[in-house]
């Protein structure tokens, strides 16, 4: 075994659900036998203590590299452990989850520098480089072939996806980004303008991305797909965020005309639990 690069030239083909977040990227590490929340069969991934920075809250989070036999982390990247800053084994795959999270903040670094950021983030392949990473969270539906998707309640199949960086807040050893409007109201008030009524603008939004995809979406699903539907890029995030919320769901459901399944996870019009992406 030899170890991982992940510099994209490197990448191969073959073989805790968050979304709409600011996280900043802590205690990154490899793990050769990593579980989500236990739910899933063990898989070596890329480990991060996420704390979520509007509450400070932290969460787990897990990107999966492929199979056991395939790779181990590593303390030195050259012998296996249980847990290190490297990863021993094959080629990285383009199929796995972490490549999907790379790619991600690849496409996200600042174009300035772009290439000095990735040399060293990626450059060591060590996990410890993403410490300090401050970004926005979304998650992306990506096609798995040879896996089979649940189905809802209702009969729907379910989308595979994973978390993967939508903007980057502050890269890691450098500066944050530019200072940016946090909420629409603040812009309202900076600018001398009335603040758009969020209720009122999620709740149009969310009738919008639901008679477009049949009148029933998973919450998750809503979400991302309300954050791509908005053409004001100061508003894409906090609706997203307002519109992820089960609280909000339940809350304006009169009002917006749906109903909210707690159980399914099921936002419908009138009136489940989305499919992680599994690991190889």
């Amino acid at each position: 075994m030899g170890k991982v690069s992940f510099m994209p030239e490197a990448w191969q083909e073959g073989g805790g659900l968050w979304n709409n977040v600011d996280v900043r990227f802590t205690n990154c590490r490899f793990e050769s036998e990593w579980t989500a929340g236990g739910k899933r069969q063990a898989s070596p991934a890329f480990v991060s203590d996420l704390v979520f920075i509007d509450d400070a809250s932290v969460n787990e989070a897990g990107w999966s590299l492929g199979s056991t036999k395939d790779y181990q982390a590593s303390a030195d990247g050259v012998k296996p452990a249980a847990t290190g800053d490297y990863v021993v084994g094959a080629a990285a795959r383009k199929s796995s989850n972490f490549y999907f999270l790379v790619t991600s903040m690849i496409e996200a670094l600042p174009d300035a520098t772009k290439a000095e950021d990735m040399e060293r983030i990626l450059g060591e392949g060590a996990a410890s480089a993403w410490n300090g990473m401050e970004a926005h969270i979304i998650r992306q539906t990506v096609e798995r072939e040879g896996l089979e998707k649940k189905k809802n309640a209702q009969g729907k199949e379910m989308d595979f996806t994973v978390p993967v960086i939508d903007s980057i807040l502050k890269v890691p050893g450098g500066k944050k980004a530019a200072p940016g409007t946090k909420t629409p109201a603040k812009a309202g008030a900076k600018a001398g303008a009335e603040a758009p009524n969020m209720d009122e603008a999620a709740r149009a939004k969310v009738n919008e991305v639901l008679d477009a995809n049949g009148g029933s979406m998973i919450r998750t699903a809503l979400a991302q797909a309300a954050f791509k539907a908005t053409a004001d890029a100061k508003l894409k995030q906090p609706l997203a965020k307002l519109i992820y919320e089960k609280a909000w769901l339940t809350a304006q459901s009169e009002a917006g005309g749906w109903t909210f399944d707690a159980e399914t996870d099921t936002v419908t019009k009138g009136g489940g639990e989305e499919a992680e992406f599994v690991p190889e």
